[in-house]
Parts: structure tokens; C-alpha cells; sequence
């Protein structure tokens, strides 16, 4: 018998194996998590551009979604929108989150314009997102205005890069 026989069992290959295991399974379980987190961000990106007015999510790369996960919150959730959309888009919305009208967020500049139908469309995937990521806890109608906020600045953005004949 060899001097390293005595030192050989069953059960110290059996820890060891399962130390060896361990770490490939946590990394397994990594790697299966952020394939299903892209999986989803893709589907609901891709459900997005089904919609013609954000024909962007269609057009281009999916955004980066590093930048739709930390909310920043305003005092007054309507100044997410930063004074870019027109007159009557920024009422529907006030009228939307139930906030009292604020005509420091009109100006007579000609701005982008979403119908009503169009902003149901965005609040509803600003909630998705929002219920996917977990965002919400600290002020939720806020939170919501700055993904919806997020939705509508990609859109613009290119809009504005990519004419498009909406006929």
C-alpha cells in the first residue's frame, strides 16, 4: 500500500467535488439569471416596437438600460418631461397623474406631441418596466414619470435624427 493510501476516502472526494461544484453552480445560476433578465428587456423592447409611433425600438439597438434603472426623482413628477412636449401633451399627462395644472411647463414653442391613446400606450410600459425591475418604493408616480419620461426622450431623440412618413 502506497503511504498516500491512508489519506484516500470516499467522503473527502465527495467535499471535494462538491467545493469544485459550488462556485460552476452560483456561476451557473448567474449566468441563467442575467440571460433571463435579457431575455425579458428584449421581449418587452421588441413588444414596444410593435406600436408604429415607437418605430425607434424597432429602428435601432435596444437603449441602455444602465440608464433606466436608478430614478431620479423632482420635486413635481411632471418635470420629468423637461418642458419638451407640447401644450396639450403635458396637460393629458397632468390630467393622467392626477396633478393640478401647472402652466410653467407650457411655452408657445412648437414640441413633440403624443395623443392620449399614445401616453396610455407609454404609461402602461413605463409600469412594466417599472414591475419588472422592482422600481416603485420610494415614490411611485414619480418613478413612473421618469420611465415614461425615458420611453418618450428615446422616441424623440431619433424622431428627430430619423424622419419618418407616418401615413
Amino acid at each position: 500500500m502506497s503511504k498516500y493510501a491512508e489519506y484516500y476516502s470516499d467522503q473527502s472526494d465527495e467535499s471535494d467535488s462538491e467545493d469544485e461544484t459550488d462556485p460552476l453552480r452560483e456561476f451557473e445560476r448567474e449566468r441563467q439569471r442575467v440571460c433571463n433578465m435579457v431575455d425579458q428587456e428584449a421581449n418587452f423592447f421588441s413588444e414596444m416596437s410593435t406600436y408604429p409611433f415607437l418605430w425607434k425600438f424597432r429602428a435601432r439597438a435596444t437603449p441602455d438600460t444602465r440608464f433606466w434603472m436608478s430614478p431620479v426623482l423632482t420635486p413635481d413628477p411632471i418635470d420629468q418631461f423637461e418642458n419638451v412636449l407640447d401644450e396639450e401633451t403635458m396637460r393629458s399627462i397632468q390630467l393622467g397623474i392626477n396633478v393640478p395644472m401647472d402652466y410653467s411647463h407650457f411655452s408657445a414653442e412648437k414640441k413633440d406631441h403624443f395623443s392620449r391613446d399614445e401616453l396610455k400606450v407609454i404609461f402602461n410600459f413605463a409600469h412594466e418596466w417599472m414591475r419588472m425591475k422592482g422600481l416603485g418604493n420610494r415614490d411611485f408616480v414619480n418613478e413612473l414619470c421618469w420611465v415614461a419620461a425615458k420611453i418618450v426622450f428615446f422616441v424623440i431623440d431619433k424622431r428627430k435624427q430619423f424622419p419618418v412618413n407616418t401615413r
